[in-house]
């Protein structure tokens, strides 16, 4: 009688830790990775020390009035728009003095310090573009000469790298000085070095419109 040859049975596969854990390992994986960008931006922002204010969780100016139209820090104002209108068109009168947005002309002016007032409807398109213009009316100025703030304008300017920041007189401001972005805006009598870097610091570069001047 022939002998029958047996076969051993098969092995039954037994899956490697790698194979185990292959699909939790990449879900933690992934995990890490996410939580460390996060907190890389996070360290990034800190470090830059920049930290953007949106308009719509200022106050409104009627609840931040201080003595002669000055205000106790920004404030919102209301949007009136991005129209472009013709030199010299009438438009509608603007809610602020001075404006911080509505209706402008095609063309803004550049960056700098100006010894003579610019056309509002100028300013308010460098407004759209992310600019912060500083007014002032010396005769409202209170503890500070006219030359002498005029020197330290000057100087802020260039310490602020000269960038998308607008200098100007404007005697029809019923404060001593005034500082503009769009939809905002921050009105005092003296001049307060710190709430003005402040304000550029916020809000420079915040315009509706995104440029690089």
């Amino acid at each position: 009688m022939a002998k029958k040859t047996l076969r051993p049975a098969a092995r039954k596969q037994t899956p490697g830790l790698l194979q185990q854990w292959g699909p939790v390992a990449l879900v933690g994986a992934i995990i890490v990775i996410a939580l460390g960008l996060g907190l890389r931006g996070l360290n990034s922002q800190t470090a830059s020390g920049q930290t953007s204010v949106a308009a719509d969780a200022l106050p409104q100016p009627e609840s931040s009035q201080g003595p002669a139209g000055a205000t106790s820090g920004p404030v919102r104002v209301a949007d009136q728009g991005r129209a472009h209108i013709p030199v010299g068109s009438a438009h509608p009168p603007y809610d602020s003095n001075p404006p911080t947005s509505g209706w402008h002309y095609d063309t803004p002016t550049t960056a700098g310090v100006y010894d003579q007032p610019i056309a509002d409807e100028t300013v308010v398109h460098n407004l759209e573009h992310g600019y912060v213009i500083i007014s002032y009316n010396c005769s409202l100025l209170q503890g500070i000469t006219c030359d002498d703030l005029k020197t330290r304008l000057h100087q802020l300017f260039n310490v602020k790298r000269a960038w998308k920041i607008i200098i100007e007189p404007r005697p029809s401001l019923d404060t001593g000085i005034a500082l503009t972005a769009w939809d905002v805006i921050d009105k005092f009598n003296t001049y307060d070095e710190a709430r003005i870097n402040n304000f550029i610091d916020q809000f420079r570069d915040q315009g509706p419109e995104k440029t690089q001047n």
